[in-house]
Order: C-alpha cells, then sequence, then structure tokens
C-alpha cells in the first residue's frame, strides 16, 4: 500500500536572508555545544557523581547508556512531531529540558532522583537532534547548507574537545558539581536566541493522527538492538538475554515495517529509502561514526594503557579526534556545496579507512608519534566526512520530513558508534579473558581491519556512483514560507 506524507508545517520566513538567520545558526550551535559539553562532562566525573549518589561506577555508566538508547529511540517520533507540529516549538521544548533537567540533576543526593532527570535530559536532547537540523534547512539556502552544517559540527567536536578538560580541572575541587551548571547561561541565552529569531511554526491545517503502533514497535526495536549491541559482547553473544534483544529487536522492527507499510501518515515513510541518495547516506554516515567508535573503544582500553602515558599526555591523545574534526569538518562542508557531496565523501573515506589500518598495524608495537599520527588521520576521514553525509540526506529527503531526516541522521551516528565499538570489544573480549596479551592485540587489530574494509568498500561505492544521483541543490530553503 502506497503510504502518504504527512502534510508540512507552514511557517513565516522572517530570517531566510539578512544576518538574523545566523542568530538563529547561532541557537542550534550553542545546543550542539551545550549537549557536547554536558556528554563529556558527566563522563569525565561520573567517579565523583557515583560516590555522590551513593551507587557503583558501573551503574552509572550504565545509565549513561540508557539515556543514549532512550535518546535515540524517541528520535523518529520527535522528528515527525517537528514535521507535523513544528520544529521550532519541540526544539525550544527540548532546549529548555535539557537545560533544566542537567541543572537539577547537579542538585540531587539520590541515585533515583538523578536517573529520572538524566532521561529527561535525553528527551530534551532527542527532541533538539530531531529538530535542530530541520529548521537549518529551513532557514538557509540549499546552496549554504554544507558550510552551515559543517559549523554546526566543528561545534559540536569543539565541546568534546573542551568538556574532559573542564572535568579534569573541577574534578578534584570541593565543589566539582558546579561544573554541571555550566550549561545553564549557555542554555538560557540559546533558547532565548531561537525565541527571538528562529522561523514562527503553524500545525498543520488538518490534525494529523499520530502513529502510536509505529513509534512503539519503532521505539522498542532500536532499544532492544542498541542494548544487544553495547552489552552482548560482555555477557557473551551466545548468552540467553542477549540473544533474547535480538530476536526482540527483529520482532519489533518486522512489526514497525509491517505497520509503516498500511499507514496513511506513517511515522516513518518507507518508500524514502528507495531514494539512493538518502538510503546511501543513511549507510554512510553509520560507517564513519563505526570508525569513530573502534577507535575510542581502541584508544580506551588498549593503546592508552600499553604506551603507559601520563594524564597529561592521555589527554592529549583523546583531543586529538574532536580538534582535527573541528578543523576539517567545516572545510569540507564549503567544499561540498562548492563541488558536491561525492568528492569529500570520497576523500574522507578514504582518510578513515588509511588511518584505521595504520592504528591496526600498531597494535602490536607503536609509539606516542605514530599513534598520533593515525589518529590525525583517521580524524580527518572522520570529520570530512559529517558535513557532506548530512546535507546529502536531508536534500534526498522531502521538504515535509525534514524532520524525520534529521532524526536518521542522529540514530544512524548513534548505531554506527556502537556498533563500532561493539565489534571492537567483541573481537577482544575472548582473548581478555584468557589473559592474553598477544591475541588481545590480534583481535584489536582484526576489529580495525574489518571497519576498515567496510570503509574502503563504502569509498568505491561512491567513486562508482552515478552523479545524477544525488538531488542537485537550489537556492531556496525547503520549507515552504510566505506563501512561496
Amino acid at each position: 500500500m502506497d503510504t502518504v506524507s504527512a502534510p508540512a508545517v507552514v511557517s513565516e520566513a522572517i530570517c531566510t536572508t539578512g544576518y538574523g538567520r545566523y542568530w538563529a545558526l547561532a541557537s542550534i550551535g550553542l545546543g550542539n555545544l551545550v549537549i557536547s559539553l554536558d556528554a563529556g562532562i558527566v563522563s569525565s566525573l561520573l567517579p565523583q557523581i557515583s560516590v555522590a549518589m551513593h551507587s557503583k561506577l558501573d551503574i552509572m555508566a550504565s545509565l549513561s547508556t540508557v539515556c543514549m538508547i532512550a535518546s535515540t529511540g524517541l528520535l523518529l517520533m520527535f522528528g515527525w512531531l517537528g514535521d507535523t507540529h513544528g520544529h521550532k516549538r519541540l526544539y525550544l521544548i527540548g532546549f529548555g529540558a535539557m537545560v533544566l533537567s542537567s541543572a537539577f540533576s547537579a542538585l540531587m543526593h539520590s541515585f533515583s532522583a538523578f536517573a529520572a532527570f538524566r532521561l529527561v535530559h535525553a528527551a530534551g536532547m532527542s527532541l533538539m537532534f530531531a529538530n535542530g537540523p530541520a529548521i537549518i534547512t529551513a532557514t538557509f539556502f540549499r546552496t549554504e547548507w554544507g558550510r552551515i552544517l559543517g559549523a554546526l559540527w566543528a561545534v559540536t567536536f569543539l565541546g568534546y574537545a573542551a568538556a574532559p578538560l573542564l572535568g579534569g580541572i573541577l574534578a578534584a575541587h570541593p565543589y566539582w558539581w558546579l561544573v554541571c551548571l555550566i550549561h545553564l547561561p549557555l542554555g538560557l541565552l540559546g533558547i532565548y536566541a531561537g525565541l527571538s529569531v528562529i522561523e514562527p511554526d503553524r500545525p498543520a491545517e488538518e490534525p494529523v493522527a499520530f502513529d502510536l503502533p509505529g513509534a512503539t514497535f519503532s521505539f522498542a526495536g532500536i532499544s532492544a538492538l542498541l542494548l544487544a549491541l553495547s552489552y552482548g559482547y560482555r555477557w557473551g553473544w551466545g548468552a540467553g538475554k542477549t540473544i533474547g534483544l535480538i530476536m526482540g529487536a527483529i520482532a519489533s522492527i518486522a512489526g514497525f515495517i509491517f505497520v509503516e507499510h498500511r499507514r496513511a501518515n506513517p511515522l516513518l515513510d518507507l518508500s524514502l529509502f528507495r531514494r539512493p541518495a538518502l538510503a546511501g547516506s543513511v549507510f554512510r554516515c553509520a560507517v564513519n561514526f563505526a570508525g569513530s567508535g573502534s577507535i575510542t573503544f581502541a584508544l580506551s582500553f588498549y593503546f592508552i594503557g600499553r604506551l603507559d602515558l601520563t594524564s597529561g599526555r592521555t589527554a592529549a591523545v583523546f583531543l586529538i579526534l574532536p580538534l582535527v574534526m573541528v578543523l576539517s569538518a567545516p572545510v569540507s562542508g564549503s567544499l561540498s556545496d562548492r563541488f558536491g557531496t561525492r568528492g569529500p565523501t570520497l576523500f574522507g573515506f578514504v582518510a578513515l579507512a588509511t588511518g584505521l589500518l595504520l592504528l591496526s598495524r600498531m597494535v602490536s608495537a607503536t609509539t606516542l608519534i605514530e599513534l598520533s599520527a593515525g589518529l590525525a588521520i583517521a580524524a580527518v576521514g572522520c570529520g570530512a566526512l559529517v558535513a557532506p553525509n548530512s546535507c546529502s540526506l536531508l536534500r534526498a529527503a522531502p521538504h515535509d520530513q525534514q524532520g524525520v531526516a534529521s532524526a536518521l541522521i542522529t540514530g544512524a551516528r548513534n548505531l554506527g558508534m556502537v556498533f563500532g565499538s561493539g565489534l571492537a570489544g567483541s573481537m577482544c573480549a575472548s582473548a581478555a579473558r584468557q589473559i592474553n596479551p598477544p591475541a588481545i592485540a590480534a583481535s584489536l587489530a582484526g576489529a580495525l581491519k574489518g571497519v576498515a574494509a567496510i570503509a574502503f568498500l563504502s569509498a568505491i561505492a561512491v567513486w562508482l556512483e552515478r552523479r545524477a544521483s544525488e538531488p542537485r541543490a537550489s537556492g531556496a530553503p525547503v520549507r515552504k514560507a510566505g506563501g512561496a
């Protein structure tokens, strides 16, 4: 049965020209910065938080994983709601929920209260990710999307770079928890800018029935899959709960497909995946962050310990990835506006695969300089891929489904990260249980080579793609505005 797209949100164009639109960009950018700062700060302060909440460190780490899974599971629903009820209002609701819940969680002294606010924070973050890029596509011309999205990604990576430094400096301070309130002034400034300059939305003229069965199947399937990928290598892939989660994910996704094919206004129009540019962009985004996830796992659980680095050098090594991506993302985005997304995407995959192969060869023996060089090459590739992939996906989606397209970007990113780290963890788990360092090194090298092979195959696929498969960028925002 053919599906019918939901009616588009109607909006009044007040900042598609002039400098006002850059204030809208500032609001989205501050949102991304607050999200990345929060994620990094909380990760660096987990030991202090677990002591303050009278909880175990592994339970606090599990809470972070659960919040990530919940946020990812809600993306499609929030993207659809933005498409039908207005991106601005949902984005600002999410921004407010995220900032306030972060501030309140810093004041909590019980684990249950802290966990509740972190889950509210995850929902707010999901609202922002599902609607922020859609606001950008409605505000800026198509020929500017690569540059603008590259700038947003750069701000995000800058937050990931700065957060561990802030957390590390204040971790030993008796009032370390005050660092969690740093989001408050930034968040309030971003919300004020958003209220002032982001295009106002009006809901669709006719109410659209919410796809509750689709939302339920989607949340259950994505959550079960991410939970299995996150913990399968620890529990064992043959363990009953791992198999149960995988079977539950398969059943839920099958139910989601069955329901969506029969809905007049589905949560996700599955016919979108018949568009090669959109389907390819989702896959490429997942591959890119699978590379990033495998590298992060290798750094955290192998390279740092093997080189026996001081805390200062460890921090410097972890800064290489985000700082190089801060530089490469906007350059690649600008190039994709000028020459198309194919070239920067091809370059990004070649650089990512090369960096992964170099790192796989360093597992047995390496120096700090060699490790830094391999990380920098891989980071150039990761950063070069984010803006072209995001831009290609958003251009391929209809103007009335930009929220769903935005949700697909973040969903593919999270799935790729979990897959990459899970693959590396799975290949190292059995050797680690046997305390066999050579086998651990060989397994980790195999995981990095595996992701590198997928990246190289992706580069070949991009090379073979017909240029006509990518929608040409025109000079207008996608959302109907002002009767245009």
